[in-house]
């Protein structure tokens, strides 16, 4: 068993945090598209915090979105592109293909919303209803 199918990209980079005008080296990790989790040092953020993270000569503009004790998670304002991921060492394919299995376990135990099962049970309604009016009712 090699376990690759549940594990976690464990690759991290360091950046500079600013938050407001203090700023701190911290660790990145769990990179993707639109977020990702820093290890501050504690109490350097707080959720709501806008937060801007400077790795090599590239800048992302991020606010906070959770914190728990040295950890927090931030949210990009602006989606990064796949390519810049992959330069970082992250990998983007594995958030979509959480977000494929995710999508394929919701179908299966969805109940059958295809349109001849809407159709039928539309069908059932309105007979039930044909059979229920009475003679006085509308007359």
């Amino acid at each position: 068993m090699d376990g690759s199918s549940n594990t976690q990209d464990l690759r991290t980079i360091s950046a500079l945090a600013r938050v407001g005008g203090r700023s701190e080296r911290v660790t990145v990790s769990d990179l993707t598209l639109n977020c990702c989790r820093v290890v501050t040092s504690f109490g350097f953020v707080s959720p709501g915090d806008a937060i801007t993270l400077t790795i090599g000569n590239m800048r992302i503009y991020a606010d906070v979105n959770w914190q728990d004790l040295r950890e927090a998670k931030i949210s990009f304002r602006t989606k990064l592109h796949p390519a810049i991921i992959n330069h970082l060492g992250f990998s983007v394919q594995e958030p979509e293909r959480r977000e494929r299995t995710l999508a394929e376990r919701l179908k299966r135990s969805a109940p059958d919303r295809s349109c001849s099962a809407v159709l039928s049970g539309a069908k059932e309604v309105a007979a039930f209803f044909d059979r229920s009016r009475s003679p006085l009712i509308g007359s």
